[in-house]
């Protein structure tokens, strides 16, 4: 979407709650203690939050910055016995053999997801 408000407005037409990442007024910030508790400065690197509404200052100019909202749709949820992958599955999965990050991953080609879908055994 191209705001917050438009995915807000989507998300309740679906009569779906609201993600705590959907910054609009009237859905308000997750306690600080629910979050990573600090945030990236460009001045001063990382920077702990001592209280949320820190927290929710450096998120609000974020969105004002890249304003878009992504929704998406999960292919598969297993939170209790995940499957898990190392090295050697990285390298079979992922052209250059690079493992991932996951905060911030990068885009992967459509064989790449194909095949990490099949190591993780999801149809």
């Amino acid at each position: 979407f191209e705001t917050h408000r438009d995915a807000a407005d989507w998300y309740e037409n679906q009569y779906l709650l609201l993600p705590s990442n959907c910054l609009v007024r009237g859905n308000p910030p997750l306690p600080l203690d629910k979050t990573v508790g600090h945030y990236k400065d460009k001045e001063h690197g990382y920077i702990k939050a001592n209280k949320v509404e820190d927290w929710d200052i450096n998120y609000q100019a974020r969105k004002r910055c890249w304003g878009q909202f992504l929704v998406c749709e999960s292919l598969f949820t297993e939170l209790w016995n995940p499957p898990a992958f190392g090295a050697d599955d990285a390298a079979a999965i992922f052209d250059k053999g690079r493992m991932l990050s996951t905060q911030t991953p990068p885009v992967i080609t459509e064989s790449e997801f194909n095949r990490l879908k099949h190591v993780c055994g999801i149809p």
